[in-house]
């Protein structure tokens, strides 16, 4: 199944949620579910916030000794489908 979202970590950090939100809707309904129940999209508005949450932490606590992991990092691809 192809991601609904993909992004760098640094690019799903600038994005706004709303924005993401909306494309995961607006993909979904491209697979053909078109009966997106609410659970569905208060579960990504949770995951979406939790992945932010977790990726700034990720990010600022990287000790400098690990920068290359800082730019791996930001090239890393999210994807939440």
């Amino acid at each position: 199944m192809p991601a609904y979202y993909r992004a760098t970590i640094a690019e799903f950090l600038a994005d706004e949620p709303a924005r993401i939100l909306g494309v995961l809707v607006s993909r979904s309904a491209q697979q053909g579910f078109m009966d997106l129940k609410q659970r569905q999209t208060r579960a990504w508005e949770k995951e979406i916030t939790a992945l932010r949450t977790t990726a700034t932490d990720l990010v600022a606590n990287l000790p400098s000794k690990h920068s290359d992991i800082s730019k791996y990092a930001s090239k890393r691809q999210c994807r939440v489908a």
